[in-house]
């Protein structure tokens, strides 16, 4: 499996996270839908539900399922996505609905080590942004 599937799978076997949603908003997913619609010879996209970017590519490409990256929208511009003191940073991006059991921000905490965990663990030469964007809370 891939780096992004792990970190999916794990996020999804965490206490609290009912679901893991496309890492792109609605809207942006849409566009690349309608831009694979534009140039037949691309194919469709796949929705990414983790996007991995910066440690490999200079922070501008993402690394989502499927051997094409496609250019990452507003990623390059986010502050330290490129380096941290000249070494290149991986941010890795995940949207989830939680099913309500631990406030918001404990649950976006818990989320974003595990992730820093699980890619230290396979590359400990890379250092780890972990972006939870919490998208609907469960009552």
């Amino acid at each position: 499996m891939s780096l992004e599937d792990d970190i999916h799978q794990l996020v999804l076997a965490m206490d609290g996270v009912a679901t893991v949603y496309a890492a792109d908003p609605v809207w942006l997913g849409a566009l690349k839908q309608l831009g694979s619609l534009v140039d037949p010879g691309s194919g469709a996209t796949p929705v990414p539900f983790v996007v991995c970017s910066g440690a490999d590519d200079g922070g501008t490409q993402e690394r989502g399922p499927g051997p094409s990256g496609a250019a990452s929208l507003g990623e390059a511009s986010l502050p330290d996505a490129a380096s941290a003191g000249g070494r290149s940073v991986m941010t890795v991006k995940i949207r989830i609905g939680t099913d309500g059991s631990l406030p918001a921000p404990a649950m976006a905490r818990s989320v974003a080590g595990a992730i820093r965990t699980l890619v230290t663990a396979r590359q400990p030469e890379v250092p780890v942004r972990a972006l939870v964007e919490i998208s609907a809370i469960g009552v």
